[in-house]
């Protein structure tokens, strides 16, 4: 007669042991199995070993919207990360980029770059007789873009012309450094007309005749209950009239 032999297991060692077992076990084979059809079985079967994947072309040395166009081509997109001086890539080139040529990414991943500014370094053209937006241009094409404007009376330049720049042209310096645009109002003239100030405050008729190129001159106060105080009710030279500049404008001012 056979004898049977019983094998038990306390509660104890089959929560402790059998039953992580089971669920290791069952995991181990979950990832085996993928393993087995993702690295092995489909890509034998339909060749997606490499599914959305390509090589990231080289754009060091492109200009920024050729690199873009090349990237495009393969899925990719450029982003400028920033942008920097240098005097071997010639403006809106790129001169870095990450990830580098050859290496293999997802379809739709950015290509981080640094594009170059150019030479840090330029010179100063020469503007003369230019009008004033086609100097500003000229100076932007030439890498400059602090720009400033000055006017001054020039007998020898033709009203709203370039006399010249500050600093002068030909002058080699950094490109962030200011460059003023000295533009001609023509000859000084010899005449002014002269402003209304009948009415005006006294500070604001000073004012208008220093704008006009006059001076002030003598200032005489007579009483005039009808105009409040400190106000304008004659003056030497007639509103409109054209006379001398630098010539004086007597005023008289209202008291009470």
């Amino acid at each position: 007669m056979k004898t049977l032999y019983k094998i038990e297991i306390s509660p104890i060692k089959f929560w402790l042991l059998a039953v992580p077992g089971f669920f290791i076990t069952i995991a181990l084979l979950a990832i085996v199995s993928y393993y087995l059809v993702d690295k092995q079985v489909m890509p034998k079967l339909v060749g997606v070993n490499n599914r959305w994947e390509v090589t990231v072309p080289k754009v060091v040395g492109m200009p920024v919207d050729s690199a873009k166009g090349v990237c495009a081509s393969n899925g990719l997109r450029i982003t400028e990360s920033r942008t920097e001086y240098n005097d071997a890539e010639p403006i809106n080139t790129i001169i870095s980029q990450d990830p580098v040529e050859g290496e293999p990414v997802k379809q739709g991943r950015h290509i981080m770059v640094v594009v170059s500014k150019g030479s840090e370094i330029a010179t100063v053209p020469s503007l003369i007789d230019l009008q004033e937006g086609p100097a500003k241009r000229a100076l932007r094409e030439a890498g400059f873009n602090n720009i400033s404007v000055s006017t001054s009376y020039n007998s020898s330049v033709k009203k709203d012309a370039c006399v010249g720049t500050d600093p002068v042209e030909g002058s080699v310096t950094s490109r962030e450094a200011r460059v003023t645009v000295l533009i001609s109002k023509g000859s000084r003239p010899t005449k002014t007309l002269v402003p209304d100030l009948l009415g005006a405050k006294l500070s604001d008729a000073q004012s208008a005749i220093e704008v006009a190129g006059l001076k002030t001159g003598s200032l005489t106060y007579e009483s005039h209950p009808e105009t409040s105080p400190g106000i304008v009710i004659r003056q030497s030279a007639t509103a409109g009239s054209s006379i001398p500049l630098e010539s004086r404008v007597n005023l008289v001012i209202s008291i009470k």
